[in-house]
């Protein structure tokens, strides 16, 4: 009876295994596919912006070498007093060495450096910042409220050769200040040690812009201005290279090496430069000049759209067609960027229509005809888009396949000379053109919602900002972002990559 029993206890005993282990399997199997969609997913978004890996194996540095960065630039240092320019060299020197109130970095997100807290009045005309209490100069000297305003009135003076006036103006008392009328910044207000009242001339996207200029102090017996940064001057050769300690007053680190060395390499030095392992950064072109870094199999290559070098086509919003919303609406809709590409060079990429241009995706469209088709229903009496071309080989092809697109909804695209019509090709290089599409918004019709708009950004959080302004572009069809350059960043595989892609990109 017992055997018995046992017999049935041990069948359901074995049910239950087989039961389990098919459990099992299906768990392992799962488990599986999930690790293999993992991988493809990352190699797929790795493949985005890494278009060469290179290994730490075929690295032989000296201890020396390692506890340094070198970066190399097209051209040298030309200038001690780097936080005059807007060079490569300078702007990595203002990004190490010279920290602003607020910076900005290039896909247009704001980072607090010495301001603790920003605010902002309703009318978005005043700014009371509060300094960070714990910043120090890398002599050891506090960062005070009256440090921050002699920064102002020396960049701005009269014989001052500093690149980056234009941001300041709209504080107010500040372009009398800038031709020598006065001898003070009406519009900058000492409050107590630690804060200060920006005033400004009216609500802009310029207001933050105006907090982003470096903050720095000169010193007996030092050559160089000191700052608050992470590194501080160490030597200066001039044509040559600029190296950087680090600033022993700086608690916080983002960086780990001991020196940065910032040095011009030509095309014809860098093959010594990177088999020496003298070069742990350098840009490179993505079709000519790149074999040498790949040959040293010791870089990552990223691909990279150059912030500051936007195509797009542009509205005239002065213009009685131009200020119509629905056909701004149609032409975004309308252009296929994909057609337009016969007419790119080598290193361009179309655009992800973001103006800031930083996302490596190389396809993203907006070409939607069902869309345009449906803005355009809502448009009565214009038939025509009067456009500006230039008589190149280039410009024409452009046109040809613009306004093939244009024809699929009804549209005509009409040649023009004249500057100001309707829509235009445009490109802009060296800085953001955001600037220019405010303008042109603040002398539209869409002034007064901007204003409205603009306000409550600043009020909301004031570092979100440029982020706002950029959507606001795209949801009223300001502007048709088109392509960017795409360059090569290449960085020694044996550095931490985000920390160093940070530097590189948004400098």
């Amino acid at each position: 009876m017992y055997s018995w029993l046992y017999s049935i206890e041990e069948k359901i005993m074995n049910q239950q295994k087989i039961k389990w282990d098919k459990k099992y399997i299906l768990i392992v199997f799962i488990g599986l596919c999930l690790v293999i969609t993992f991988l493809i997913f990352n190699n797929r978004e790795k493949s985005n912006t890494l278009i060469f890996e290179g290994s730490p194996e075929y690295i032989k540095k000296s201890d020396e070498q390692k506890k340094q960065l070198t970066i190399g630039v097209t051209n040298p240092p030309q200038e001690s007093k780097s936080y005059l320019g807007q060079d490569q060299t300078s702007r990595l020197t203002k990004r190490l060495v010279y920290e602003p109130i607020v910076y900005i970095k290039k896909d247009l997100s704001i980072e607090f450096m010495l301001a603790d807290k920003i605010i902002f009045s309703k009318d978005g005309l005043e700014a009371k910042v509060e300094l960070n209490k714990k910043a120090k100069f890398s002599n050891g000297d506090v960062v005070n409220a009256e440090t921050v305003k002699k920064s102002y009135l020396e960049l701005n003076k009269t014989t001052s050769q500093y690149s980056q006036k234009d941001i300041c103006k709209t504080i107010k008392g500040m372009e009398d200040y800038q031709l020598g009328k006065n001898n003070d910044i009406s519009g900058i207000i000492i409050d107590n040690e630690y804060e200060l009242t920006f005033q400004f001339n009216s609500c802009s996207i310029l207001n933050i812009q105006g907090l982003s200029i470096p903050i720095f102090k000169t010193v007996e017996n030092s050559k160089w201005a000191i700052g608050t940064g992470e590194y501080a001057f160490e030597k200066y050769s001039h044509n040559k290279s600029i190296e950087l300690k680090k600033n022993l007053y700086k608690h916080t680190s983002k960086y780990a090496f001991e020196k940065i060395i910032i040095k011009g390499t030509s095309t014809i030095e860098r093959k010594n430069e990177v088999d020496k392992f003298n070069l742990d950064i350098c840009e490179v072109s993505l079709t000519s000049h790149i074999n040498d870094i790949k040959e040293a199999k010791y870089h990552n290559v990223y691909e990279v759209n150059d912030a500051f070098h936007l195509n797009y086509l542009e509205f005239n919003l002065n213009d009685k067609v131009g200020e119509n919303k629905d056909i701004r609406k149609t032409i975004y809709y309308s252009i296929n960027k994909s057609d337009l590409k016969q007419g790119f060079d080598k290193n361009e990429r179309m655009n992800n229509c973001q103006l800031s241009s930083l996302n490596n995706e190389k396809s993203l469209e907006t070409y939607d005809l069902d869309i345009a088709k449906k803005a355009y229903h809502n448009v009565k009496n214009i038939k025509e888009i009067e456009y500006y071309t230039l008589g190149d080989t280039v410009s024409a092809l452009r046109y040809d396949m613009m306004n093939k697109n244009l024809k699929e909804v009804g549209l005509n695209l009409k040649k023009t000379s004249q500057y100001d019509a309707t829509l235009r090709y445009t490109t802009h290089q060296l800085t953001s053109p955001i600037l220019d599409f405010e303008e042109s918004i603040m002398n539209s019709s869409l002034k007064e919602s901007y204003q409205t708009f603009i306000q409550s950004s600043y009020q909301n959080n004031c570092q979100n900002i440029l982020k706002d302004f950029e959507d606001y572009c795209h949801n009223e069809y300001v502007t048709v972002p088109i392509s960017t350059v795409a360059y090569g960043l290449a960085i020694s595989s044996d550095v931490d990559q985000d920390s160093v892609r940070d530097l590189m990109i948004n400098s």
